[in-house]
Order: structure tokens, then C-alpha cells, then sequence
């Protein structure tokens, strides 16, 4: 499942990525780029929530684990030593989570990028019935 999201996210990435900067005049083009990067930023949305999900589950496991280890020791452990190795238990799962807000952001990075392009072209056009 881990590859199969991995996979998936890094393919939205390329995609929105890839949009070739000449598409910008055409107004068609670009609505159907929006709808795509809001589609694509639900999909990275609920990935991102089932995977942060996943990783206060493990993380929360991996503290309870370590905590028994540390009890049957008889030993203790630092806060931060305790956080970095929960952290590293962790990793793959919060990859995912992050490769998901990652991609969220570049919609919403790009969509914000289309609206000015989109602002702009509307004041070129009306300044071109003035002329």
C-alpha cells in the first residue's frame, strides 16, 4: 500500500510539474488544469489523513514498546533520544504523510500561480479594449 501511495503522489507531483507554461493563454486549458489540481489535492488530502492516521498509530506503538524496553532495563531514556527513536520506527509511514502534504501544497501553490495568470490575463484584455 506504502509503494502504491508512494507512487501514485509522486505522479500528481510530475504531473503538475510538467504543465507547460505556453498552456497559460489558453483559458480551456487552464479550467481544466484547476479542476485536475483540486482532484488531485482532495486525493492528497485523505491520503495525507490515512497516513497521519497510520503514523500516530505506529507512534504511539513505538513509544509503548519502548517504554516496556526501557522498564525491563531498568534503564531510562532521554526525551529527545526517545522522540528521534520513535521517529526513526516511524519513518517510512511519516514519508508518506509528508509526501502527501507535499503534494497538497503544490496545488495549492499552483492554483494560487493559475488565479494570478488568470487575474492578469483579464486586465491585459481590458486594457485591450481601451486601446
Amino acid at each position: 500500500m506504502k509503494d502504491q501511495h508512494t507512487r501514485e503522489l509522486h505522479g500528481y507531483i510530475f504531473e503538475i510539474q510538467s504543465f507547460s507554461p505556453q498552456n497559460v493563454q489558453d483559458a480551456d486549458l487552464l479550467n481544466q488544469h484547476l479542476i485536475r489540481l483540486t482532484n488531485i489535492m482532495a486525493r492528497a488530502n485523505t491520503l495525507m489523513a490515512e497516513w497521519n492516521k497510520k503514523f500516530r498509530e505506529e507512534k504511539k506503538h513505538a513509544y509503548h514498546t519502548l517504554e516496556l524496553s526501557m522498564k525491563a532495563q531498568e534503564k531510562k531514556i532521554i526525551p529527545s533520544l526517545a522522540k528521534d527513536y520513535v521517529d526513526s520506527k516511524c519513518s517510512e509511514t511519516g514519508y508518506v504523510f509528508d509526501l502527501a502534504e507535499r503534494c497538497s501544497r503544490l496545488c495549492s501553490h499552483t492554483i494560487d500561480a493559475i488565479r494570478t495568470v488568470v487575474s492578469s490575463l483579464k486586465s491585459e484584455r481590458e486594457f485591450a479594449k481601451y486601446n
